[in-house]
């Protein structure tokens, strides 16, 4: 499944020296498209459009249906998107700006929540973005890191801020979930420009583990449209 970052659900944190080389990797396969594969046949294919304000929504393998076009709202270009796969209540888009707001969307381009409050959002553009998987809908959180060094999540059903995580000394340029054990089931990990990698606790916000790449990564990551 192309997705607008890796699945960092097949990164074991047992197997931390593994851990790094596909983080790195993470780094050159962003993109602008994410196809819904969990629940829906066909395959659905959400994309930003060039304007990078408008979204399509289409079957990805057919010619033959009309793709739903919507503008997003977003008074700049959206960064990142990532849609939550559910089935209850429905499949959600959420998209990240240049602006450092966010939006929820359905695949008809309702607006379902906007997380614009200033003492909330991040300062300055977000770069990367990451809703957890296989949890239930009230328990599923998004993921954002920034140009402001800061990593933040939210709870999807309600769109609000749940903590803010500092620590790193450069901008986010990766974020994502991560299994543990024991009573860090799940934790948050984020990667930054300088090769620093980030563990955190997924409920109190608490930073868990520091690991480095020994590599600068570029700051500035161009994504790939499909």
């Amino acid at each position: 499944m192309a997705n607008s970052t890796t699945d960092y659900h097949s990164l074991q944190c047992t197997f931390l020296p593994d851990m790094i080389p596909k983080l790195h990797d993470l780094f050159t396969k962003q993109t602008y498209s994410y196809y819904v594969t969990k629940y829906s046949t066909p395959v659905m294919m959400i994309s930003v459009l060039h304007d990078n304000v408008s979204i399509e929504v289409k079957e990805k393998d057919s010619a033959f249906n009309d793709p739903v076009i919507f503008h997003s709202g977003h008074k700049k270009g959206i960064r990142r998107i990532d849609v939550w796969e559910g089935v209850k209540p429905h499949p959600q888009i959420v998209t990240v700006c240049n602006d450092s707001t966010m939006k929820i969307l359905d695949f008809t381009g309702k607006c379902l929540r906007n997380m614009d409050i200033p003492t909330d959002i991040h300062k300055g553009r977000i770069n990367c973005i990451k809703i957890s998987e296989n949890e239930l809908y009230e328990d599923s959180l998004i993921v954002t890191g920034g140009v402001d060094m800061t990593v933040k999540y939210w709870g999807l059903k309600v769109g609000k801020l749940r903590k803010t995580l500092v620590g790193h000394r450069s901008e986010i340029v990766a974020v994502g979930f991560c299994p543990g054990t024991g009573i860090h089931e799940l934790m948050v990990v984020s990667a930054d420009s300088i090769g620093e990698i980030r563990l955190w606790d997924k409920n109190e916000g608490k930073g868990l583990r520091l690991l480095t790449f020994g590599t600068e990564i570029p700051k500035t990551i161009k994504p790939k449209r499909k």
